[in-house]
């Protein structure tokens, strides 16, 4: 982790982290319509990126250990300057949330391919 992201991430508790829980559950949508993610590798695997830019204080990214799949996951607000929320698997609704974001992202990425496939987004 990098010290900025040290410096700005906050954990936060799922129950609590709605901004969080809103971009959990629209990563998936983003990357299979075509919309802005990438992967960069590195010394402990593979990291995903995606995000959402819908022009105000809406604007977020998210940042997951993907390969392997791990977390903690980071929620970006746009919003809230220089803050992070620090997304783990503390308790049983955010182990449930981890999983899923997991299954929708890999969901996704197949149906980025198809749409791909039918004159769709390319795939990344």
């Amino acid at each position: 982790m990098s010290d900025f992201v040290a410096a700005a991430a906050v954990r936060v508790r799922w129950a609590s982290a709605v901004d969080a829980q809103v971009a959990f559950d629209h990563a998936p949508r983003v990357i299979a319509l075509g919309g802005e993610f990438g992967r960069v590798a590195g010394r402990g695997g593979v990291v995903l990126f995606v995000h959402c830019f819908e022009g105000g204080m809406d604007d977020w990214s998210v940042v997951v250990p993907w390969e392997p799949f791990a977390g903690p996951v980071l929620v970006c607000v746009d919003g809230l300057k220089d803050h992070c929320m620090w997304i783990s698997e503390d308790d049983p609704p955010a182990r449930e949330a981890l999983s899923l974001l997991q299954t929708e992202i890999e969901l996704a990425f197949g149906t980025r391919a198809a749409l791909a496939g039918d004159g769709g987004p390319p795939p990344d």
